[in-house]
């Protein structure tokens, strides 16, 4: 016979979690921000990521006259309705955590650009909040 659990919502910005109303406290553990980073951060490195960085659309293209290196964003290239979007975000992290470290540019690139290359708003947001602060703070153009 099935056993009936109480459960209890506990509600996270967009996020809710429901978890069985008796679960001991020191069960419970729900990921932080450093905590998701550095899981995406792992499989961004273990990860084939080739479906993405073939694209071309995101790519380190060398240094500017201040020696910061300049990361390349063409945005007709990024095909956001036919591809896998956490695989992007991987490549991303993948392709910035050694950078962000100092200050860096990024160069976005709109010509051409079509509906078909715009992610959704939530993806955009998703994407800001799982960057930490040393990719916001050495962001310099």
């Amino acid at each position: 016979m099935a056993q009936m659990v109480a459960m209890e919502s506990i509600d996270l910005n967009d996020t809710t979690v429901t978890i069985p109303a008796e679960l001991p406290e020191e069960q419970i553990h729900i990921e932080t921000a450093e905590e998701r980073y550095e899981r995406l951060l792992r499989r961004a490195k273990t990860e084939d990521l080739s479906e993405v960085s073939g694209i071309g659309c995101l790519y380190q293209s060398g240094v500017d006259r201040l020696g910061r290196p300049v990361i390349v964003f063409c945005g007709k290239w990024f095909p956001a309705h036919n591809i896998d979007l956490e695989k992007a975000l991987l490549y991303l992290i993948y392709l910035l955590d050694p950078i962000v470290k100092g200050d860096y540019v990024i160069a976005y690139f709109h010509t051409l650009t079509g509906s078909n290359n715009y992610p959704s708003l939530q993806w955009l947001k998703d994407v800001y909040s799982i960057l930490p602060y040393k990719y916001k703070k050495n962001l310099k153009a």
